[in-house]
């Protein structure tokens, strides 16, 4: 399944009442169920506040935090 599918899906939970960060994982959870493979997904909302979400055994992310500082992990 492509990285759009992704997109798709995280958008519609964006229109509801939705973090990002739920967003992320209801999209993760979704493209896991029908594809059976691995991936991630790095997302942020109008606000500018961070979703993510990955099924795999590690993924490297990193975002700006609202008071400025570099949060980075694996």
């Amino acid at each position: 399944m492509p990285p759009r599918y992704l997109r798709g899906h995280a958008h519609e939970h964006f229109c509801g009442t939705s973090t990002a960060d739920l967003a992320a994982r209801e999209a993760i959870h979704l493209f896991a169920k029908r594809t059976r493979a691995t991936g991630g997904l790095i997302l942020l909302d109008r606000h500018g506040n961070p979703g993510f979400a990955f099924n795999t055994p590690r993924m490297a992310y990193g975002f700006v935090a609202p008071d400025g500082s570099f949060v980075t992990s694996v």
